[in-house]
């Protein structure tokens, strides 16, 4: 059993990688996405100690979350 839920949250956690790579892969063919991150990034000047993963993160939820 916990083999099955152990293989359960791999998946979960793969998929969720890929459908944040398709995302990233789709902003990135955007014609707006240069000014967004741009604009993004001076508002929010990227920390080098966090790690480009967790900026890309920080980012996205950002543009979903936008007020």
């Amino acid at each position: 059993m916990e083999l099955i839920l152990s293989f359960k949250l791999i998946i979960t956690y793969y998929h969720n990688k890929f459908v944040l790579l398709v995302i990233c892969i789709l902003l990135y063919h955007s014609i707006f996405f240069y000014s967004i991150l741009s604009s993004y990034i001076i508002k929010n000047p990227l920390h080098l100690g966090r790690g480009f993963l967790k900026t890309l993160k920080s980012f996205i939820i950002h543009l979903f979350f936008q007020a």
